[in-house]
Order: C-alpha cells, then sequence, then structure tokens
C-alpha cells in the first residue's frame, strides 16, 4: 500500500511540473485531494469510515477531462453472527475517469465522472475467537460519480470541491461522500 501511495505522490511532482509549463493555456494538468466517509454495503455486511482519494488530471479544456485517482477507503468491520465479526483490513483501487463539468457561472460548476474502478478487499473473519484471513478479493468495475466545484482562490487556481461516487464490487455497494480541493495548472 505504501508502494502505491509513493507512486501515486511521485506521478503528481512529476505531472504538476509539465502542468506548470501550461500555464498560459486553455487546458492542462490538475490534482485534487479528497477525504470522505466511504460505506461498503452488502452481503451481511455494512459500515464506513473515514476515506482518502488524491487524483491527478489533464483538461483537454473547460468542459472535458480525465483523472487518475488513488482510493483508500478505510477499514470498515461488522458483525456476522454471536461471536463473529469481520473486518476489512484493507480495501483500496485505483480508477480512470473521464470528467465532464458544467459552468453554472463565473464561480460554479457541476461535475460528472464516469469510467473504471480496480478495487482490493482483504478481510480477517473472527469466529469464537478462531480468526481466518480468507483470500483478498480484487476486481475491475464501472465507476460513476458527480459533484459541484466552487472557484476558492482563482488567482491560485484553487477549487473546492465536494460529491459522490459510487461502484459495486461483486454485488456489495460502495458509495462515498467527500470534500476537497483542486489546484489547476494552466
Amino acid at each position: 500500500m505504501r508502494t502505491r501511495i509513493l507512486i501515486t505522490g511521485l506521478l503528481a511532482m512529476i505531472l504538476t511540473g509539465f502542468g506548470q509549463a501550461a500555464m498560459a493555456a486553455d487546458y492542462g494538468f490538475f490534482y485534487s485531494s479528497q477525504i470522505g466517509s466511504t460505506k461498503v454495503d452488502g452481503g451481511g455486511f455494512s459500515d464506513s469510515d473515514i476515506s482518502f482519494h488524491p487524483a491527478i488530471g489533464y483538461d483537454f479544456n473547460d468542459t472535458w477531462g480525465v483523472s487518475l485517482g488513488y482510493d483508500s477507503f478505510g477499514k470498515q468491520d461488522d458483525t456476522c453472527g454471536t461471536g463473529c465479526f469481520i473486518k476489512l483490513r484493507e480495501a483500496t483501487g485505483f480508477n480512470l475517469r473521464v470528467v465532464g463539468t458544467m459552468p453554472l457561472n463565473e464561480k460554479w460548476s457541476l461535475y460528472g465522472s464516469a469510467g473504471w474502478q480496480h478495487w482490493k478487499l482483504k478481510a480477517k473473519i473472527t469466529d469464537q475467537g478462531v480468526v481466518t484471513l480468507p483470500p483478498s478479493e480484487d476486481g475491475d468495475e464501472f465507476v460513476v460519480g458527480v459533484g459541484v466545484k466552487v472557484k476558492a482562490i482563482p488567482k491560485w487556481n484553487l477549487e473546492l470541491r465536494a460529491g459522490f461516487d459510487y461502484f459495486e464490487a461483486d454485488s456489495v455497494d460502495i458509495s462515498t461522500f467527500y470534500v476537497g480541493a483542486e489546484k489547476k495548472f494552466h
């Protein structure tokens, strides 16, 4: 997991340098970071935890772009009967999305995203004191998101954002409400 965070951070730093070269254009790179609450619900399991979602991206113009993000969905746990507990030891993922933005006025915009989500879940089950570690599960799913952005500090190209993301991982619903910031380099 640390390797994935390090790689995401290094990519963000490298692309930030390229983005500064495109500052005078109508397009360019951006970095965003969100914190939120992710709920994992399905198959008799239901819990939520604090989650973290950094991303880098590229705007082709003021309405279309792409983003590549990392997801740390938190560590949820739930009961599975008397004396039985399930704990998600790791719930992470990567996503690649197309992002559409609709400006409402000079400060506010709505946005939507759709794309590919790779997820990985590792669980620990304790039943009557006996601990088992089932094999981790991973997969690829379709992810969608919607949100709103406001230009907080226009001279710094800094926007605040709030939104909602959703995907289904093997009949388990994973939904995230988040707030964060986006720094544009154009």
